[in-house]
């Protein structure tokens, strides 16, 4: 199928299995399952394969097209492939060639016969099973059965390993479809089944025994017999007959984990879709990653936050960096919004490794630049794009000697010592496969501390992730998500105008190559919006802060070349945004410098250069020079370390933040005898004639004794006097200020009456 109808992979596959003749459905129920089916499809990718015949529940479905108004070009994106029975199907020889065109005909315009019925015009595509019988049903189960086996077991999504999820849905239905039913829940791997409660037989049975079943798997007499009878009648088989077809709904309906009855009736059961959905993520135990990475395939980010993150269990930030990058590759703006809100660091998530693996994830998306990055088309196999590649494409693309990140040599030296510790990973991984277990488990250790190593290096690769995430959106045509990160991360409007530079020199590109002209159009339409971006953005901080913004149209950006956003403006040629008056202000403010703005400026600045002595008549502003306030000379005497105190020769460093807690004018009074900084937080007293003396205690006085390892707890008590002595050669200790021993004293009391050296 991929290969001669060249179909993608299927997301998920929805078989639905059911009564084979017309039947009537309940208005709302048939509303309800047309509906969901139609959004799961559309929404998924699914795959929908029916028996194909123009009868019974296919109708039903072709009726789900008919309704939502789809065209038929519109309907060829939700593929419907019928499986039918080669000796049932009507004029049958008329299919017989290969890569013929016939005339067939519309089930609207024969007449309806039971043996002979026609296929159905509404689906995509037909596989036509001959086991050779003529005029009777059954002959596709078997291939039907195998080929979603093999789906199953060996088709892989796109996002991860995961399978591709198949489900089930039975509605109405006979013998057939009970047998199909069970077959499906005890297959290997067991699919999920929803019987569609309402609709008539086989579904009515097998929800009524789901719903009376006890807790030992049993059916109660009355509600066994309940069910035998109506399984006589509505199925016309004896009564042996319906014993067995009894026991096959009981083990049908055994099943709780991996049957669902939808019920139109229950307040829980609205949507078929979420349904639908629900039942795969919880009927195949998946764990929450498995189950966020079914959702992004769905692009489903409803049932993301309401099935996956609602879990009392939680999904760490760090198991989410794979969901990101598929989420990034996808083009899934919805599910990057949610795994940022989720907490997921983009300066741990982008690495050079991974920004490669972006860029040459889709070649055909980088096909603009195939002549600039350089002539790789006939070499896609073998090589791939590399950084320093990407940034020499980005200033062929903006110009104006513009320089790019990815060709500085800063980054140069850091690719290389990326690809030296790739290559030498390889090397020593390749190594522990040969090695012994005795060396593996060392060689392990110490590869863990160089990948260890390596990541904390790789998470300082991008000092700006969202700046380089948005330059790789913008080249690779995500316009929706280069949006989405214009609006996070730093440096929006210099994002803006690069962006804007970026899609009209790759829309120059792609109108020279005839073959890419609606893509030109396209790429023009993303340049205008991030120019009505950009103007946005100018007004709005215009508004709140005219000085801050022309701060910030001036700033020089070392990310971007060293350019500022003014000059990046006339890059672009973003005429709209330099026609905005503060733009114009700071034009004009630049073009006349320390010049007063007056009506005569011009006329005086000719004459000034035509004859120089004039220039004494031209007007200057006035120099500004900054002040500096109280608070600022205040910070700046609360920045000195320490306080000087002369007392007979002797100095100390002295805190006074106790001092002055305790009495602000003696503190005054004392500052004013003395000469004093401000010091630091910390209570210490140091002697520069003699640092091995501390102060201990003895009777009434504080004296200075030899210092010893243990510190000294100096309890104040209810002393009313301190003396601070210092100890001078062939001199004793004085007295210091009353006003500074009272000071310290009170100080000292209410700090707990303790002081510590």
């Amino acid at each position: 199928m991929e290969k001669v109808w060249n179909l993608p992979k299927p997301k998920l596959v929805i078989t639905i299995h059911g009564g084979v003749t017309n039947f009537g459905v309940p208005d709302k129920l048939g509303k309800c399952f047309r509906e969901g089916l139609l959004k799961a499809a559309q929404t998924t990718g699914a795959w929908i394969i029916t028996s194909g015949i123009d009868s019974g529940v296919v109708r039903h479905v072709a009726q789900a097209l008919d309704e939502a108004g789809i065209s038929a070009r519109m309907r060829s994106q939700i593929l419907l492939i019928g499986i039918a029975p080669w000796g049932l199907v009507r004029r049958r020889d008329k299919l017989i060639g290969h890569n013929a065109h016939v005339t067939y005909e519309h089930p609207s315009y024969c007449s309806h016969n039971k043996h002979h019925p026609v296929l159905n015009d509404r689906h995509s595509y037909f596989l036509l099973v001959d086991n050779g019988t003529i005029g009777r049903y059954g002959a596709d189960i078997i291939l039907r059965k195998r080929f979603e086996d093999y789906i199953a077991q060996k088709v892989t999504l796109r996002v991860g390993n995961e399978r591709t999820p198949i489900i089930c849905l039975t509605v109405e239905g006979g013998l057939c479809t009970i047998n199909s039913a069970l077959q499906y829940l005890k297959g290997v791997p067991p699919i999920p089944v929803i019987v569609f409660e309402g609709t008539g037989r086989a579904s009515d049975f097998i929800a009524y025994a789901e719903k009376h079943l006890d807790s030992k798997g049993n059916l109660d007499e009355p509600y066994h017999s309940h069910l035998l009878n109506n399984v006589t009648k509505k199925l016309n088989y004896n009564h042996t007959k319906a014993e067995e077809i009894v026991s096959l709904i009981i083990q049908c309906a055994k099943h709780h984990d991996l049957l669902t009855i939808y019920r139109a009736n229950d307040d829980e059961n609205k949507d078929v879709d979420q349904v639908i959905l629900r039942a795969l993520l919880k009927g195949q135990n998946l764990t929450l990653i498995e189950q966020l990475s079914l959702t992004l395939a769905w692009n489903r980010v409803d049932m993301a936050i309401s099935e996956v993150f609602s879990s009392e269990e939680g999904v760490p930030a760090q198991a989410l960096t794979h969901v990101m990058m598929n989420a990034l590759l996808l083009n899934r703006v919805d599910f990057f919004k949610l795994l940022i809100e989720q907490g997921v660091s983009m300066k741990k998530f982008l690495t050079i490794s991974r920004l490669e693996q972006l860029y040459n994830a889709e070649h055909s998306s980088l096909s603009t630049l195939y002549h600039l990055i350089g002539d790789k088309t006939q070499k896609l196999d073998e090589e791939s794009f590399t950084l320093p590649e990407i940034g020499v494409a980005i200033e062929k693309l903006m110009g104006n000697a513009f320089r790019c990140h990815y060709t500085t040599r800063a980054f140069k030296s850091r690719y290389d010592k990326f690809k030296t510790t790739t290559q030498i990973s390889r090397i020593s991984s390749f190594h522990l496969r040969l090695s012994k277990e005795n060396r593996n488990k060392k060689k392990k250790k110490e590869g863990g501390r160089n990948l260890s190593s390596c990541t904390s290096e790789a998470m300082e690769d991008f000092k700006y992730p969202f700046n380089d995430l948005m330059l790789w959106a913008v080249l690779t045509q995500r316009h929706e998500l280069a949006k989405c990160l214009w609006n996070h991360g730093e440096e929006a409007m210099a994002k803006a105008l690069v962006a804007i530079r970026l899609y009209k020199c790759m829309s120059k590109e792609a109108a020279d190559d005839y073959t890419e002209v609606e893509v030109s159009n396209q790429l023009r339409e993303y340049a205008e919006d991030f120019r009505e971006c950009s103007l946005d953005l100018l007004n709005h901080c215009y508004q709140q802060d005219d000085v801050m913004t022309m701060k910030m149209l001036t700033a020089e950006l070392p990310n971007w070349g060293h350019h500022t956003c003014l000059s990046l403006a006339v890059i672009a040629n973003n005429k709209r945004l330099l026609a905005h008056p503060c733009c114009q202000v700071l034009l004009a403010e630049l073009w006349h410098g320390g010049l007063r703005f007056r009506s005569q400026s011009n006329i005086k600045v000719i004459l000034a250069v035509l004859f120089p002595p004039t220039i004494l008549l031209l007007d200057f502003k006035k120099p500004t020079y900054p002040t500096k306030t109280r608070k600022e000379l205040s910070s700046t005497a609360d920045s000195e370390d320490s306080e000087e105190i002369k007392f007979n020769g002797s100095v100390f460093n002295i805190s006074l933040n106790s001092i002055f807690r305790a009495n602000a004018q003696l503190a005054n009074r004392f500052l004013r005898r003395s000469t004093v900084t401000v010091p630091p937080p910390e209570l210490f007293i140091e002697s520069t004639e003699n640092r091995n003396s501390i102060l201990s205690n003895e009777s009434d006085h504080l004296l200075a004794t030899p210092m010893t390892p243990e510190p000294i707890m100096v309890y104040m008590g209810e002393k009313k006097s301190v003396q601070i002595l210092t100890p001078k050669k062939d001199e004793k200790c004085e007295e210091v200020d009353d006003i500074f021993i009272r000071n310290f004293s009170v100080a000292s009391s209410r700090q707990g009456n303790t002081v510590k050296f």
